[in-house]
């Protein structure tokens, strides 16, 4: 639990952040719904973070890395390494954002389709958005199962291609903070149908977790000041909070975790963007994650355990 960080809501409504000099919004006010179970999850007002880079030091961080290429050679890695999300968090977006049977859903910076085959499984049908060529072509090619429900294609968060009042829910799965921040959520509220909503996901490592910690401090000697921009990625979420086309914006959390074989350690610390692509570096990093897989491991596992950080919100009328 997190109480020490404000106020915890675990009452029927969702908690909503008051928006002064907010433009006034026809749409009809959303109905209360009651909340899911709250075991694993706290629903919390955005106050009292932890301490973080500034939002200019983050900004500038993920600004000098390309964020259409930042991952070009590193797709199959990503797609096979990378930890998918909560079951508890689609089940929250269904619950919370009243979607209908098959709702219509954006995934923005879909990467290899991670998150967006998580949510064509749940019946969803799905447009995957995402600019590199290569990511998008592994996700494609994993696309078999869901053939005419979820399909890629080109495009940027801050220009999708896409219609206006397209789709009933928008989603960017450890993406926004390679965003512009403005220009997209302008760009997801124009998409977005009447009473449509945005939600901003990430996996927190949990470093409370002592192989979690380990994990940790080994990725930040890599570049320690880009593994402190990474490790606070979410924070970049709280623009959703505050920005004048959304309301009712809320923050919740998910516990998580991605049990790993020795192949599977290895396989994860090399899939980050900021990682050594010569190959002595990678050596070098590959040997650490075996050193610490031998130290950690309980028949032939260990866990990255993770704090899923949510930020959802829905979209004012212009």
């Amino acid at each position: 639990m997190l109480a020490s960080r404000a106020a915890i809501c675990l009452g029927p409504k969702p908690a909503s952040i008051s928006r002064p000099n907010s433009p006034a919004c026809s749409r009809a006010a959303l109905p209360a719904l009651p909340l899911a179970s709250t075991e694993n999850r706290n629903i919390i007002f955005p106050q009292g973070q932890p301490s973080l880079p500034s939002k200019g030091q983050r900004m500038n961080e993920f600004a000098s890395r390309n964020p259409t290429t930042r991952f070009s050679g590193l797709e199959a890695t990503y797609d096979r390494y990378r930890p998918d999300y909560p079951e508890a968090l689609w089940k929250f977006l269904q619950e919370h954002c009243q979607l209908p049977d098959r709702p219509m859903v954006v995934d923005v910076g879909c990467g290899t389709g991670i998150s967006s085959r998580q949510m064509a499984g749940r019946g969803w049908n799905l447009v995957g958005i995402e600019p590199n060529a290569a990511m998008r072509q592994v996700a494609e090619s994993r696309n078999g199962d869901w053939a005419g429900q979820l399909i890629f294609r080109d495009g940027k968060a801050e220009s999708t291609g896409l219609p206006d009042n397209f789709a009933d829910l928008v989603v960017a799965a450890q993406a926004f903070h390679w965003f512009r921040a403005d220009e997209a959520l302008r760009e997801f509220q124009r998409i977005l149908k009447p009473h449509g909503h945005a939600a901003l996901a990430w996996n927190e490592r949990d470093v409370g977790d002592p192989f979690t910690a380990r994990y940790e401090s080994a990725i930040q000697g890599i570049s320690p000041e880009k593994a402190i921009a990474e490790s606070s990625q979410a924070a970049t979420g709280e623009a959703l909070l505050r920005h004048q086309l959304f309301e009712a914006a809320i923050r919740v959390e998910f516990s998580h975790q991605q049990v790993l074989d020795r192949e599977g350690i290895v396989g994860r610390a090399l899939s980050i963007s900021f990682g050594p692509r010569d190959a002595e570096g990678r050596e070098r990093l590959s040997e650490t994650m075996r050193q610490l897989f031998h130290e950690f491991a309980v028949d032939g596992k260990v866990a990255i355990r993770y704090r899923t950080v949510a930020f959802v919100a829905h979209g004012r009328c212009l």
